[in-house]
């Protein structure tokens, strides 16, 4: 999605109040219509009044506008989701047949599901061109000319939704900064017309002094914002949808859902956050009203960092053993015939990172992958060929 810098609003209540003391405003104006000729307003500055208050309130809000945005949204991440599934098959396949590799690098897997959509979309296309280069060696694991079709169709479309998404969080942008830039407009007018009249009347009649000074310092309400919802993360940022009246929003971190610290306040319904480099980072954001009132926390949206694939994986006398990756708690082992397929053996996930386990007598692909919670590495794949005692 689109980072735009929006403009400022000039005015601290509530769009709806604002629309409230504009049309408050033009009822006092035509009252009063003759004493405040001599103050330069009259018919016309009415008429002003009335058309821009019009054209601001026929200004969709932008919860219109952020649910025109979500389905494609939707529909793009989905479509990203099942290329990546597709990815780390490929990938895994890539590991059996090349190894480690300058031609597995060459494929450029590593990082791939944490790069942005437009990158995403480059990167996929090299895993298609390396795969196509190499379909003789890959075609008989698997990754045959029909697979890299369907993958190079997947992508299309990804793409197509990429572009739809991006112009629809553009035209939504572009709908936030027009209903702001109006909405300061319309109270440059309400502030000018009701400061002229308030000075008219202060020594000439208190009430309607007050009329016009509670039209731009209207009473303060006691309802504080809805908590924020909806958090979701898309490189780099958090979406989330936010009350209405919200002029402003906290964000707030924590390595532990429980103990939070104040990172920043910012104003939209998208914050730029950091990704942890290893374990787990929570975030959750809290709005405030022009009136100073702050709303519940949101739900907390945790973020957990990539966990390495396990390095040095290997079979030696009876031991399955990789080198413990940080920030997880197990690894999983399986294994399949060295003619490969898609069909795998358990062996077990285990807190150990030295496993003992007899394979039987023969020639084997044996995978492992990195646990935490419910978060996985990719594989690591290597072959082993046993012959009696192990």
């Amino acid at each position: 999605m689109n980072q735009v810098e929006m403009p400022i609003r000039h005015y601290a209540m509530s769009n709806a109040t604002l629309i409230q003391s504009a049309e408050m405003l033009k009822i006092f104006l035509e009252r009063d219509a003759s004493d405040l000729s001599s103050r330069g307003i009259g018919a016309a500055q009415i008429t002003e009044l009335e058309t821009l208050t019009t054209e601001f309130a026929e200004l969709k809000p932008d919860s219109w506008w952020r649910s025109n945005t979500k389905l494609v949204v939707e529909q793009r991440d989905a479509a990203r989701t099942d290329i990546q599934y597709t990815l780390e098959e490929i990938r895994e396949i890539c590991l059996i047949v090349f190894k480690p590799s300058p031609t597995y690098d060459s494929f450029q897997f590593d990082g791939i599901n944490r790069t942005n959509n437009m990158e995403f979309v480059v990167r996929v296309r090299t895993v298609i061109d390396r795969a196509t280069e190499h379909t003789a060696e890959l075609s008989p694991k698997g990754v045959n000319a029909a697979m890299i079709t369907a993958l190079t169709a997947s992508l299309t479309s990804f793409d197509t939704l990429r572009d739809q998404a991006d112009i629809a969080d553009s035209l939504r942008n572009s709908k936030t900064i027009e209903r702001i830039n109006k909405g300061n407009e319309l109270w440059k007018l309400v502030d000018e017309f009701a400061r002229l009249a308030n000075i008219y009347y202060k020594r000439r009649d208190t009430a309607k002094a007050n009329d016009y000074y509670g039209v731009i310092n209207p009473p303060k309400g006691s309802n504080a914002p809805t908590a924020p919802t909806d958090l979701t993360y898309n490189t780099p940022n958090i979406y989330f949808e936010a009350d209405d009246d919200a002029t402003s929003n906290e964000l707030h971190s924590s390595t532990d859902n429980i103990d939070y610290q104040f990172v920043k306040s910012f104003t939209g319904e998208s914050v730029e956050v950091e990704y942890p480099t290893q374990g787990v980072l929570y975030y959750r954001i809290r709005s405030r009203n022009s009136n100073n009132q702050l709303s519940p926390f949101s739900d907390a949206l945790m973020l957990i960092a990539d966990l390495a694939a396990p390095n040095n994986a290997r079979y030696e006398n009876g031991f399955l053993i990789a080198d413990e990756v940080i920030g997880a708690s197990e690894i999983q082992w399986q294994f399949q015939d060295h003619s490969g397929g898609d069909s795998w053996t358990e062996i077990a996930i285990t807190s150990s990172w030295s496993y003992e386990y007899t394979l039987p007598n023969g020639h084997w692909n044996v995978r492992c992958r990195a646990k935490n919670g419910d978060s996985y590495s990719t594989w690591s794949v290597f072959t082993v060929q046993v012959a009696s005692g192990g």
